[in-house]
């Protein structure tokens, strides 16, 4: 037995089963059974079992298949708890309750902080914003007075 043997046996069951969908691997296949007694005993047997196995029929009552329903989904029920157990045992120890209570105030703090923050800010664009009103309206009355002298130097003169 050589190589290509090795190599064509691992195909006769795909070839038997029309799994091969290249034409030229087909071919090779078919003429390695054709000039191989080794290979040939081989697909002689699996294609005997092939057709026997396509001879069975299965006609199970469907109550054997509604149970086999149900422990299927049983079984996905018991994947799906086992996935989130430790969510829940992480709940459930003391350590990530205080953990958790702490996140908790870092966070309440850090809020408060920010807000602190930001109502200083606040404050200091509104003194700033009062500040440049004032300074604007000096600029205004200035500019009235200048206005009122040179109209009574105009009058007056």
């Amino acid at each position: 037995m050589n190589k290509e043997c090795n190599d064509k046996k691992e195909l006769i069951l795909d070839y038997i089963y029309g799994e091969i969908h290249d034409a030229a691997e087909v071919s090779k296949v078919k003429k390695h059974i054709e000039t191989c007694a080794d290979c040939a005993a081989v697909y002689a047997s699996y294609k005997k079992i092939a057709d026997a196995a396509s001879e069975i029929k299965v006609d199970f009552p469907d109550s054997v298949w509604a149970m086999h329903r149900k422990g299927i989904h049983e079984k996905i029920e018991a994947q799906k708890n086992r996935k989130f157990a430790f969510i829940t045992d992480l709940f459930r120890s003391s350590t990530f309750k205080r953990a958790g209570i702490a996140t908790i105030m870092a966070v309440f703090v850090a809020g408060a902080a920010f807000q602190y923050v930001r109502t200083q800010d606040n404050l200091r664009s509104q003194a700033e914003i009062r500040e440049k009103m004032e300074i604007i309206q000096n600029i205004e009355i200035l500019e009235r007075l200048d206005f009122y002298e040179s109209l009574s130097r105009a009058n007056g003169a």
